[in-house]
């Protein structure tokens, strides 16, 4: 982190020893360019302090180096640092704060923040590079018919309907972001027929949003033309889908950063219409945003990124290489016409 080069500066130093049994205060260290990601070089970090001692000294013991004094909290027990970590600083951390010699409690953070810089352990990464999505392909199968190749959308556009709180425009906003990214597949609003349909419920508290796909296998009109457009609506084509979303890890991640919950919700959604377009996750390493090139990401939005990139296209291509015949939303399913 920076603070060895402050450490190299100064020559002296004061410090008084633990003399209480309780913590006093919060510490908390921010990614202040990007806000709950981790940190790497070039990102700009604020260490701060409230809540504890009036006028006390503040000092800080790092990876079991002695001890710095760095400053003195104001009439209100606060006092905060802010710089830029260099390259210099990249490496493993263990910083311990105290004012007036009694240590500082650190912030916890949420488990629908997990990549958030906490105290005492945290490091400063170097660069990585971004990471495309692969496909999906995963399907509930509870109809004993297995998928030979990656299930699609059969027909355009796909409908959906929605019952969620956060109201048919966040979940409007999350369509329009893939409708104005491709025009391969529309995703299209309905009030009376669905393929997906999106709804309010309970998750793992890390988990903002769930997909889960069916294949044709558990419809009644399994390996059947489908009479609007001649699709063969076999196990590698979608039957239907339902969107979960987690409103207390929404409304909590959305209340520490200062975001309406609807706008929460909706980038959730984005995310899960990647999955409902057969794009799969792209798992993290270090939480960083420069390894954030994709909205099929845990934190893209944290990250800048509210939209599918040309990575998400690129994966969406190569499911849908051309557009599903048209159908019209509610018209007829199939034809009673056996394929295969």
């Amino acid at each position: 982190m920076f603070l060895p080069r402050f450490a190299l500066t100064f020559a002296g130093f004061s410090y008084f020893a633990v003399s209480a049994v309780f913590a006093q205060g919060t510490v908390t260290l921010n990614n202040v360019s990007y806000p709950f990601t981790s940190i790497e070089a070039g990102n700009t970090v604020q260490v701060q302090i409230t809540g504890a001692a009036p006028n006390g000294q503040v000092t800080v013991v790092q990876n079991g180096g002695a001890p710095y004094v760095f400053g003195t909290t104001d009439a209100s027990g606060n006092w905060q640092v802010t710089a830029m970590e260099a390259p210099a600083n990249v490496g493993d951390y263990h910083q311990v704060w105290y004012v007036n010699g009694v240590a500082v409690t650190p912030w916890t953070a949420p488990p629908y923040l997990g990549w958030a810089p906490t105290l005492p352990d945290f490091s400063v990464g170097t660069q990585q590079t971004p990471a495309s999505p692969g496909v999906w392909g995963d399907l509930v199968n509870t109809c004993g018919h297995d998928n030979s190749s990656t299930p699609v959308w059969g027909w355009n556009p796909v409908a959906y309907v929605s019952s969620t709180t956060y109201g048919v425009s966040a979940v409007n906003a999350a369509a329009q972001y893939w409708n104005n990214a491709e025009t391969t597949l529309t995703l299209s609003g309905s009030t009376y027929v669905q393929d997906i349909d999106v709804f309010d419920g309970t998750l793992p508290a890390d988990e903002f949003g769930e997909t889960e796909s069916w294949g044709n296998g558990c419809s009644p009109c399994y390996n059947q033309y489908d009479e609007c457009n001649g699709a063969c609506l076999n196990s590698s084509t979608i039957y239907y889908e339902n969107i979960t979303l987690n409103d207390s890890a929404i409304n909590g991640t959305a209340s520490y950063k200062g975001w309406a919950s609807s706008s929460e919700a909706t980038y959730t959604l984005v995310h899960e219409f990647g999955h409902s377009l057969q794009l799969d996750d792209v798992d993290l390493n270090t939480g960083q945003c420069s390894e954030v090139g994709s909205v099929m990401t845990s934190i893209p939005e944290l990250c800048g990124i509210f939209g599918p990139t040309s990575r998400d296209i690129a994966t969406f291509n190569s499911v849908y290489p051309s557009s599903p015949g048209y159908c019209s939303i509610g018209g007829d399913y199939c034809d009673g016409i056996s394929c295969s």
